[in-house]
């Protein structure tokens, strides 16, 4: 990146100016395609966790707060940007080295408490219940019964 300042010429023309040209930045020799397989493996591992997670609290909750999980889920993304977002801009390292060591170190640590939690985790299998069919609502067959038990009673009066 470049800066261009425009002085005054010494000369004894009115009005007339010099260029100087700043280097601000020198130019990087890696060509910027090689971000791409970075990207790539980012964009990858960001999809495969929020499908993953999105169909956990989809599948685990009830069903009638099944919207309000998925909410939950999408909160909880957008407090974890928040918080890069604050470290980013704070500027409390002074070296993004530093800055990356401690998001690394925040890493570990939720692991760890996601670990905890796993392990005492009871998984709910809302198929077992009656009435609930593979998706965690009232199956085909449990709707056509109910259907078929208003329309026999219906005929019978």
């Amino acid at each position: 990146m470049y800066t261009i300042v425009l002085l005054p010429s010494n000369s004894s023309t009115p009005g007339s100016v010099y260029a100087v040209k700043l280097v601000d930045v020198s130019p990087a020799s890696l060509h910027i395609l090689w971000q791409i397989p970075q990207y790539t493996v980012l964009t990858v591992g960001e999809i495969m966790f929020s499908i993953t997670g999105l169909e956990f609290a989809y599948s685990q909750s009830p069903q009638s707060m099944k919207s309000v999980m998925q909410a939950v889920w999408l909160l909880t993304v957008a407090i974890g940007n928040l918080i890069v977002v604050i470290v980013a801009e704070s500027e409390i390292f002074h070296n993004q080295v530093h800055e990356f060591f401690f998001f690394a170190a925040m890493i570990v640590a939720v692991t760890g408490v996601f670990i905890v939690l796993a392990i005492r985790y009871t998984y709910v299998n809302l198929q077992d219940e009656p009435g609930v069919g593979k998706n965690g609502d009232a199956s085909n067959s449990e709707r056509y019964e109910t259907l078929n038990q208003h329309s026999t009673t219906d005929e019978e009066s």
